[in-house]
């Protein structure tokens, strides 16, 4: 969403209007929506269950389910966005329960005296139905009112909101960035979590033992109207919406587009919704996010588009508004009028179909209505008039400002897009080790790039030689005084070995398994010195081997900005030119002699020595020279023609990358078939020039490459910097899931394990990133000369002005 802008000349901008405090188009929804659940259960007596008429109209209580997302999470997130108190949540708790319970409470009295208590077989059940708790025991599901397992999930979120908004506000100020728009990214933050805990649940805990009838495996229904409100209360301010969503949103056929879609989903993929044992994971996603988009369709032009819209004309009809009124009491009273009617006519066929319809729908309007002026009416305007005190302000306690976990770098815009390779590179290893797994590549060959997906080991050493030596080739060619090496090692140290200790002493606690069989092997897995001992690379935390290769070449980057310093001095003072050839030639000497050492290591067949640090110092001179690389083009300096060239057209690299990777999964053998001497030795060159290809755009190209741009956006960002915790968490999440489901991973499974893998490793890593990570990043200014003091940042002594590089 982005704040309102002049247009370019030419250029023609939706406009949106803004929504007003009750919108008609949106009681249409919810009497479409009634209307449609009341013909979905006559069908379903009528019909043969799962038919092509029936299952589409089951998309009608997610519509529901997304209207309450929506009016209950308003008034929370407009405050927000204005900057002001929330509603006092005594005031908003009281008026949701007179809203609902007193016509529950009527309704649930007729059904107990008319058809028995059924499942409710003491007072504690009574007392859960009572109170729409009966979703927290599934026995209870269905008891006393059927269609009221709805309510109780409402009543759960009616008590989650005022924290969720809570825990919001405080997110948005933690994220660094002021304002109408930091507050906006705080509530998209939050509510994206939110809506990932919904297809999380259904497909972690398996949709055969649970109904989705809680908030949590309804959290992406809730958390869809929870981005309307978000929304709506966004443009109420004077902001614009996005120009596809505006678009998408005006248009006068989405609405059908997205009818169309509910209908060719639900007919193709039947099952019962709520999702019963018979019901496959992957089928519910499919189903429920179908119906997701066409509630944000209808909501989205109900809400912003104008008032002479056909789509929101034909919602806003007269007939739709009473049915609305009246909707509340229509969806309690229908099951107990078609349960009477079963009892006194008997079985139905097809053509009892319209009677059967006609009589519900009689039935159930007259008794909504003599529940509505009985009932509803005066309990709403008790309703209205409820409005607690306001409380006294309490004083705020001046505080400390503090770094965000999550606050975006400033002053280096080229690392942003850093960070969000790392976050895809992450990633990228979750999905490596669950085909591994899975064993995908015997199963479904076509889908298992093994070979290819091992560039990300080669690319993080990569990243990690450009991240580690920019700040000393930087200070070699302006002439400034290069960083402290005990200063750089202690913040390496507290950057990867304190984290991993942690997570090394949960994986050895957790998974017996992983632990080593003698004193020494614990001491080798926690001075990570483990791979070099082919023993060990299987014990304790495995993924760790990366930064067990790593480790020392951090610690050598000193020694190579002083060797590149040394060289370019050895005949006295040195020019720019000269300093940055003698930083090309330390670069070209690491890679060469990598190379070198690697092929022998492999020849020699040295068990384990494709885990040794010499065997990736190359990739690590890769991303050293990319440094040298920036460095000089950001002072003015000049690439070879080549070089240049490659990054000002860098969808080049993307389509020679993509040929490598056809052609690299083609000639290689099985990931458990041997490995030849020429066999490795072409695994890594490839691995060498897919590595240059991915860095030097990343690096080079800047914001004219849409990857880099798509990589620098603040969800990929914020990703990025919790990918380290993501990677050494990621095994024991995956192993979690695994035990749930079982000790092997079926193919038929995979992909609901990869979206389960890949969500809960990345919330893992995120909660590590700030929990953790967050915290020992106090450490890094800790004094290495006096231990009890802490270095404060001051400012420092005036230097004489650097030697432009590029001069």
């Amino acid at each position: 969403m982005t704040a309102v802008a002049a247009p370019a000349a030419g250029v023609s901008r939706p406009e949106v209007r803004r929504p007003r405090a009750v919108e008609p188009g949106l009681n249409g929804i919810r009497a479409f929506a009634a209307l449609g659940i009341v013909l979905e259960h006559t069908m379903a007596l009528t019909f043969p269950p799962d038919t092509a008429l029936s299952n589409p109209l089951r998309a009608s209580l997610v519509l529901f389910v997304v209207l309450s997302g929506f009016l209950n999470y308003r008034p929370f997130v407009a405050t927000h966005i204005r900057g002001e108190a929330p509603p006092d949540t005594r005031t908003f708790l009281v008026r949701r329960m007179l809203r609902v319970f007193p016509l529950y409470w009527t309704v649930l009295a007729a059904y107990l005296v008319v058809r028995g208590f059924g499942e409710i077989q003491s007072a504690v059940d009574f007392a859960k139905v009572v109170f729409l708790l009966q979703t927290f025991d599934k026995r209870l599901v269905f008891s006393g009112v059927g269609p009221a397992w709805t309510l109780s999930v409402e009543f759960t979120f009616y008590l989650m909101v005022p924290f969720f908004s809570r825990g919001v506000r405080w997110l948005a100020g933690w994220l660094g960035i002021a304002g109408a728009r930091g507050r906006l990214v705080g509530e998209l933050v939050a509510v994206s979590i939110f809506w990932l805990v919904g297809p999380t649940v259904r497909l972690a805990t398996g949709v055969g033992e649970r109904y989705v009838t809680d908030v949590p495996s309804c959290a992406d229904m809730l958390a869809t109207g929870m981005f309307l409100a978000i929304a709506s209360a966004w443009v109420a301010e004077g902001h614009r919406l996005p120009d596809g969503v505006a678009r998408w949103v005006l248009s006068r056929w989405s609405a059908l587009l997205t009818v169309a879609l509910v209908i060719v989903v639900w007919v193709w993929l039947p099952s019962p919704l709520p999702p019963l044992r018979q019901a496959p994971a992957s089928i519910s996603v499919f189903r429920i996010g179908s119906a997701l988009i066409l509630g944000a369709t209808l909501m989205g032009t109900s809400l912003f588009a104008p008032d002479r819209h056909p789509v929101k004309r034909f919602l806003s009809v007269r007939p739709l508004q009473v049915l609305a009124v009246l909707s509340f009491g229509i969806y309690l009273w229908h099951v107990l009028v078609l349960d009477e009617l079963v009892d006194a006519i008997g079985g139905y066929t097809r053509s009892m179909f319209v009677p059967l319809t006609y009589c519900t729908l009689v039935f159930s309007i007259t008794l909504a209505l003599i529940t509505y002026f009985g009932v509803q009416v005066p309990f709403e305007v008790v309703r209205r008039r409820v409005r607690f005190p306001a409380r006294p302000a309490r004083p705020v306690k001046e505080q400390r400002p503090h770094r965000s976990p999550f606050a975006i770098p400033t002053g280096r815009p080229d690392m942003l897009a850093l960070a969000g390779y790392r976050a895809l590179a992450a990633t990228l290893v979750i999905v490596g080790h669950i085909m591994l797994a899975a064993r995908v590549e015997q199963r479904l060959p076509l889908a298992s790039p093994f070979h290819s997906l091992a560039v990300v080991v080669p690319m993080f050493f990569g990243f990690a030689g450009y991240v580690a030596y920019r700040p000393f080739v930087l200070a070699n060619l302006t002439g400034a005084q290069p960083p402290g090496a005990g200063r750089y090692i202690w913040k390496r140290i507290v950057r990867i070995y304190f984290l991993y200790v942690i997570a090394l002493t949960v994986y050895l606690w957790a998974v017996p398994f992983f632990r080593p069989d003698s004193f020494l092997g614990y001491v080798q897995l926690y001075t990570l010195t483990q791979i070099y001992d082919p023993a060990l690379l299987q014990k304790g935390l495995p993924a760790a081997w990366f930064e067990a290769a790593l480790f020392p070449l951090y610690f050598l980057m000193p020694v190579f900005a002083a060797s590149a310093r040394a060289l370019a001095r050895r005949n006295g003072p040195s020019s720019v030119r000269q300093r940055l050839h003698a930083e090309i030639f330390v670069c070209g000497t690491i890679i060469a002699v990598s190379v070198v050492c690697r092929a022998i290591l492999i020849a020699g067949q040295v068990e384990g020595s494709t885990t040794w640090p010499i065997s990736y110092a190359d990739f690590v001179g890769i991303g050293m020279l990319v440094a040298i690389a920036a460095v000089w083009v950001k002072g003015g300096g000049k690439l070879p023609r080549f070089i240049d060239a490659w990054r000002w057209h860098p969808n080049v690299s993307l389509v020679l990358l993509l040929s490598i990777i056809v052609f690299f999964e083609r000639v290689n053998p099985p990931v458990n078939g041997p490995f030849t001497l020429n066999m490795q030795l072409f695994r890594f060159s490839a691995y060498f020039a897919m590595v240059a290809l991915i860095l030097i755009p990343a690096v080079l190209s800047g914001n004219r490459y849409w990857l880099n741009r798509t990589m620098a956006t603040f969800p990929m960002v914020i990703l990025g910097r919790g990918s380290y915790s993501t990677y050494l968490w990621h095994q024991l999440v995956l192993i979690a899931i695994a035990y749930q489901f079982g000790s092997t991973i079926d193919s038929t499974m995979l992909w609901v394990f990869l979206f389960t893998g890949i969500v809960l490793s990345n919330a893992v890593g995120m909660l590590s990133s700030v929990v953790l990570e967050g915290s020992l990043e106090n450490l890094k200014n800790y004094s290495l000369r006096d231990r009890s003091v802490v270095r404060r940042s001051v400012p420092a002594p005036e230097r004489p002005a650097p030697t432009p590089v590029g001069r």
